[in-house]
Order: structure tokens, then sequence, then C-alpha cells
């Protein structure tokens, strides 16, 4: 957890006078290096995708979640899936698909037993069949 956000600080740091803000995708750096070894980052679609859907008119730039998440694992294994509303911020999780048989999920926000925000909480991962 520290090594990502001295990461996220030092690119700051150098690409926006240090001053610390959320960054678009496009402002996040290319390479990374961490632990003594370089990454090269690829930055694929984003996919905007609505809930309580079933079908969503053809010209519209979003899908349905279902399309979007289908969509967006042709492709890869893992994904980031941010969830919002007009009256939340809304947060953001990790998928990570497994094969053809299970996806994790990963919640970092730190929540009590009833879900609800707590500095005393727990990150949460769940496997879904």
């Amino acid at each position: 957890m520290h090594e990502g956000t001295d990461l996220y600080n030092m690119h700051t740091a150098e690409q926006f006078d240090g001053n610390v803000r959320y960054l678009m995708i496009d402002e996040l750096p290319k390479t990374v290096s961490l632990r003594g070894t370089r990454y090269i980052l690829d930055y694929l679609d984003v996919f905007s995708g609505t809930t309580g859907t079933e079908r969503i008119a053809e010209q519209s730039v979003a899908l349905t979640l279902e399309d979007s998440m289908l969509k967006a694992f042709e492709r890869v294994s893992a994904c980031f899936l941010t969830l919002s509303s007009y009256r939340s911020p809304g947060f953001t999780i990790a998928i990570r698909k497994f094969e053809d048989t299970c996806f994790w999920s990963c919640d970092s926000r730190s929540l009590n037993e009833k879900g609800a925000f707590c500095a005393a909480g727990k990150a949460v991962i769940m496997e879904l069949p």
C-alpha cells in the first residue's frame, strides 16, 4: 500500500509541481519502476456501462453493465470497475477473471460488517462463480 502511495506522490510531484490530485487515465505514467523492475503499462479502452438495464440504444456511448464487462474481458483478465450515481462520487473495485471458472473482486475501502465506511474496518476480497 505504501509503495503505491509513494509511486503516486512521486509521479504527481514530477508532473504537477507537487500538487497531489486525482489523475485522469491519460495522465498516468507509461512506465513504472518498482523494486528494481521496470513495468510498461498498456492502457486499454474505457467502457461505460449502466446498471439496471438489459438493452441500450445502438447509437448510445454507454453499454449495459454486463455488455461492458464482457467487452472488457475479451482482451484482458483484470479490470477496474467504478460504480457511481449522480448522488455519490462512487468507488472503484478491481476484478480479476480466472479462465472460465470464477472472478475475484477486491474492494479496498475500509468497511464495517454492515458495509458502511469505518476507519477500523476491513477490505474485502470475494470470489464469484
